[in-house]
């Protein structure tokens, strides 16, 4: 039996009542956005949100960045990682903290291994097609978010799409637009316009499932991550072999790589995404 299907309206009062991203957290962002970054300012700032910091140094010191266990302070992680990595890395990490929503519907450790390992295959490919690789990794990690605000706030329904999903074999967006009238990429880019992240971003999160909407290459970069981190079975749940994702034939098309290539660096990539799933974020 089909759900009652839940009003847009309804999605928009919810994402509505969801805190802003933290004033500290506005203002290292603008603070990182100048032609030339006053560390002092910088610092100044950031003492106000020690869990912000202490989060933010982790992930600069894994592995990821090239750099592990030797950046301290926040001046250093802007030294080493570039005023653009540090604000994407803030701008994820705020955006996972406010989100921080309680929902026993998903195992958070698995979403966010599947985010880490979209985030890092998404890193590594960028570079091919002239994409900044720390918007990809920002991308990447922040592609779901759409799945905790649902399951968050329509856990019932949430909870009757997902198991709608194991028994009839469909997609996870088939199933949230059967049972809630929408999906996880909608609700996320509600999400990213209300945090005011930048356009593109927005439509990652939103359109990742349908990039043929957008037709814009980090678009397309993330729902080839994506499906690839689904393929090398970082999927979302241990155990319930989660169905591959359909790689849409014109994302193919205008990305214009070969298997062959892509096939080759297999390995890496599944060594870059397993690298980036030891990456211990603890949210909570």
């Amino acid at each position: 039996s089909v759900m009652v299907q839940i009003s847009e309206t309804e999605l928009d009062a919810r994402i509505n009542e969801l805190p802003p991203l933290s004033p500290v957290v506005t203002a290292l962002l603008d603070l990182l956005n100048q032609p030339s970054v006053d560390y002092a300012a910088l610092e100044r700032s950031a003492v106000h949100e020690p869990t912000l910091v202490a989060r933010v140094l982790r992930l600069a010191n894994s592995p990821f960045f090239g750099v592990s266990g030797q950046i301290a302070t926040f001046r250093e992680a802007c030294l080493v990682l570039g005023s653009r990595s540090l604000r994407q890395v803030i701008m994820a990490i705020s955006v996972m903290d406010t989100l921080a929503v309680d929902t026993k519907l998903l195992e958070l450790r698995w979403v966010w291994l599947h985010a880490l390992a979209v985030a890092a295959i998404a890193r590594h490919l960028a570079p091919l097609k002239g994409i900044d690789p720390d918007y990809a990794f920002t991308a990447g990690l922040l592609h779901d978010i759409g799945k905790l605000a649902l399951a968050a706030f329509f856990e019932g329904p949430y909870a009757q799409a997902m198991a709608y999903k194991s028994r009839s074999g469909c997609s996870l967006v088939d199933a949230e637009q059967e049972h809630l009238g929408f999906d996880h990429g909608t609700a996320g880019e509600k999400l990213a316009r209300k945090w005011h992240l930048p356009e593109e971003l927005a439509l990652a999160i939103g359109r990742h499932h349908r990039p043929d909407e957008a037709e814009q290459l980090l678009v397309d970069l993330i729902h080839f991550a994506d499906v690839l981190a689904h393929a090398l079975e970082y999927g979302l749940d241990e155990g319930e072999g989660e169905a591959v994702p359909r790689l849409h034939a014109r994302v193919w098309n205008r990305l214009g790589w070969d298997w062959s290539y892509i096939g080759g660096l297999l390995p890496h990539l599944d060594r870059e995404a397993r690298d980036a799933g030891a990456i211990e974020l603890q949210w909570r």
